[in-house]
């Protein structure tokens, strides 16, 4: 098995912290890293995010940019 970890993006400030989403630099770094990885991410099986809102954002840009085809499962030890 093998597994890649993903950081979520830059978020914008605010409070309540799992509240928080991902502001648009945050997007579009992500798109470049995800982009460039995407030979390697094309033997991804599962994506597992936290309850977070801009971990859940992110495992959604995730998913479209690789066409993942499965499910974002969420995972609460990820927190």
């Amino acid at each position: 098995m093998r597994l890649f970890v993903l950081r979520h993006g830059k978020a914008c400030q605010g409070s309540p912290d799992e509240l928080r989403e991902l502001k648009q630099r945050g997007r579009d770094d992500l798109q470049r890293v995800l982009k460039s990885r995407l030979a390697e991410l094309k033997t991804v099986t599962q994506l597992q995010s936290s309850a977070l809102v801009r971990a859940e954002q992110t495992a959604a840009l995730a998913a479209n940019v690789m066409a993942f085809e499965g499910e974002v499962g969420e995972n609460m030890h990820l927190t």
